[in-house]
Order: structure tokens, then sequence, then C-alpha cells
């Protein structure tokens, strides 16, 4: 799709046209000192120690270097050229919701607390509300994916132990294959319109768990000397809070465990 909206864009002229942003020689974009050599990447400056960034021209494709504040434009000449600018639009508006939401929350947590609450503190509060409406809503691809960012951000305040048990949910959700439309594709209901619509036995599709999270797992046992009996348990006792929900999904948290191990074990290489 973007290559046709790209072919499109070469047939017309730009919306707006493309201009010579940035600097082409190895100066510092802010104030104008000139740098030993052209970065490839971001770098601060050795004189003002503003964070230059390195990108690429819509207009002529050279190399430049930019200040923080020309980013959002380099991206939306890109667009222009591209012809991607409603959708280069429709994501300066997604930003800009999540950072008023997010000033929103930091009001309502002061007020609440009497102090100025600290950048993960109001993260995490919006996290835990995106999971109870996710969940509410049956979005539950989504309410996965804000659960694997809750871990992550345990494993950076290195609270490993509560970083693996929702690593370890991420798991189980994934292989139950939990889907956006409000239920498991191996729940009760789901297998038995496929077997009557294909008219053969559902097989469970093992989904492939990402080499990521496992390697994230085996860094907190190292972290934690956490053995495969104690990680068996947690992952099965965990879990078993689906067991009790709506969603009853048919693959149990034992034989989630027998999937996960699978995928566990080719991981050796990543150790």
């Amino acid at each position: 799709m973007k290559f046709l909206n790209f072919l499109k864009a070469k047939d017309k002229e730009p919306e707006e046209p493309l201009t010579q942003i940035g600097e082409t020689d190895s100066i510092c974009p802010y104030c104008q000192t000139r740098l030993d050599n052209m970065p490839t990447r971001k770098k601060k400056c050795p004189s003002c120690k503003e964070d230059i960034f390195v990108r690429t021209r819509p207009l002529d494709e050279k190399k430049i270097l930019i200040k923080s504040s020309q980013i959002d434009e380099v991206e939306k000449q890109w667009a222009i050229k591209n012809g991607d600018l409603e959708q280069y639009y429709a994501k300066i508006k997604h930003r800009e919701e999540r950072e008023q939401r997010f000033e929103s929350k930091k009001e309502q947590l002061r007020n609440q607390f009497g102090y100025e609450p600290k950048e993960n503190d109001i993260q995490w509060a919006l996290y835990n509300e995106d999971r109870i409406v996710t969940a509410g809503d049956g979005e539950w691809a989504i309410y996965s994916s804000t659960t694997m960012h809750m871990g992550n951000q345990l494993k950076k305040e290195k609270k490993f132990r509560q970083a693996l048990t929702l690593y370890l949910e991420v798991i189980y959700v994934d292989i139950n294959q939990l889907t956006n439309m409000g239920f498991f594709r191996t729940d009760e209901k789901y297998i038995k319109e496929y077997e009557e619509t294909w008219g053969r036995k559902y097989e469970h599709i093992d989904p492939g768990l990402p080499p990521a999270i496992i390697t994230h797992i085996k860094k907190i046992q190292k972290i934690e000397n956490i053995g495969m009996i104690e990680l068996k348990d947690l992952f099965i006792q965990h879990n078993k809070i689906y067991a009790h929900s709506n969603l009853k999904p048919i693959v149990t948290p034992e034989d989630a465990w027998t999937i996960f191990i699978k995928d566990y074990e080719k991981d050796k290489i990543n150790d």
C-alpha cells in the first residue's frame, strides 16, 4: 500500500513544498560549531552539549544533521513525498492525545498523593487503566501487549520477580492465541465452529514464542536464582487466574507449560 501511495505521489506535485532542512556539512545545527567528522548517529555537540540527530532529507535524500525540534518536520516532509500525509497527521494526533492523557494522570496523582509523582508511577497507572479497559472491551491482544510493557518497566526498575510473572502471563496468552475479537482461538465455541465449517478436527498451532521474552525470563532466572521447578510453579499458579475468567482457555496452564518448554529449550543457543 505504501508503495502504491509513493507511485501516486510521483504523478503530482507535493501538497506542500519540500525544503532544504538541516545541515549537510559536519556543523552543529544549534551553535554552528564545526565537528571533527560527520556523525552517523545521534551525538552530543562537544560545544553546546545539545543532541544532534542524523536523518536523510526528503528533498534530495542527502544525509543531514538536525535539531530535536526538526524531527517532526523531516517526518512530515517524508510523508508528503511518499503520499502518507494523512497517516502522519493521525500519528501526531495519537501522540498528542497520549501526552495529554499522561499530563492529566500526572495531575490526578499529584492531587491524590500531595507530591509530584514519578514518571514511572504515572506510566504504571496508565498501563493498569489500559489493562482494565482492554479486558472489558475484549481487546485481548492489546491487553497482552500492555502486560509486556509492564513487565519491561518492572525489569528496568529491577523488580525482577514481579516482571517475571507478567512475562509468564504474556506467554500463556500467546499460547492460547488470544485475539481482539474477545475470545481465545482455542476456546470450545471457536473449535466447534471451526470443525463444522472445515469438516476436520481442530489442531492447536504452536504460535512460536518471541525469543526476546524467553531471553528476558532466562536473565531473571539467573539474577534471582530461579530453577525450573520454581519457574514451572510460578507459571502454573499465576496463570490459573484465567481458569476463573469468562474466557475459559482450552489450553490449561499445565499444558501450556509443556508447549512453552519446547521453545524455551530451542532458545538455548542464546544462553
